[in-house]
């Protein structure tokens, strides 16, 4: 899975992904200029306490906090 579809997922752009990748917090190999992460890998990341430890959230973050916190009160 390439880093921009990882940047959809996880509503962080693809400079931030790019980033984990560097830094070995996401584990991927390089691919024609470009990371891939097997779902497999993904899945770890994204259910890790460094993941989930995030505090700072992305617009789309916000947004989806709003939307959600919309139809939770109907």
């Amino acid at each position: 899975m390439p880093a921009r579809q990882i940047a959809r997922i996880t509503g962080y752009g693809a400079r931030t992904v790019s980033h984990w990748c560097n830094e070995g917090r996401l584990r991927a190999f390089s691919h024609q200029h470009t990371y891939k992460v097997p779902k497999e890998w993904l899945l770890a990341f994204l259910t890790s306490e460094d993941y989930n430890s995030i505090t700072q959230k992305s617009k789309e973050h916000y947004a989806t906090i709003a939307a959600v916190g919309k139809t939770a009160g109907k």
